[in-house]
């Protein structure tokens, strides 16, 4: 099993706080998932850490660079485009009106909900194999496009 995880859980591998022991338990046998965008975040939330004084320096060094080891090795990174942009742009128009959906909050919900699309398509091309002859970027378009049709803005 694949899992995402958004900044918070992230967080919960490289400093012990509350919940930590769950995401460890994940993070010693799976693979993972994180947005582009939980790289920045993460990195901020150490250094609020450490400003805090919840760490030191030598700390701070020891998280970050274990963080990049794992993203190297541990974590599939789905990267930021402009459909990201979008599609959480259509989320705060569609739901902002009626919910509190913060700016970070729409973006990595929509790095999830791209990320479970794109899960779904490789499982609907195991049962419904695309012809061999289309290359990689026409699945990409065909996603795209699965994507854009699910998601427009009512």
């Amino acid at each position: 099993m694949r899992y995402f995880l958004d900044t918070s859980a992230l967080v919960k591998i490289y400093h012990k706080e509350e919940g930590s022991e769950n995401v460890l338990d994940v993070y010693k046998r799976e693979n993972m998932n994180i947005s582009e965008l939980s790289i920045v975040e993460f990195l901020s939330t150490v250094y609020r850490k450490y400003r805090e004084k919840e760490i030191d320096e030598l700390t701070l060094n020891a998280i970050w660079s274990k963080f990049n080891e794992d993203l190297e090795t541990r974590y599939d990174v789905i990267p930021f485009s402009s459909i990201i942009i979008d599609k959480a742009c259509n989320l705060i128009h569609k739901h902002g009106g009626s919910k509190s959906l913060r700016t970070l909050d729409s973006l990595q919900l929509t790095f999830f909900l791209i990320y479970f699309l794109f899960q779904l398509f490789l499982m609907m091309e195991l049962f419904f194999p695309l012809k061999k002859s289309l290359v990689a970027i026409d699945k990409k378009i065909f996603f795209y496009a699965l994507i854009r049709d699910s998601w427009k803005l009512h």
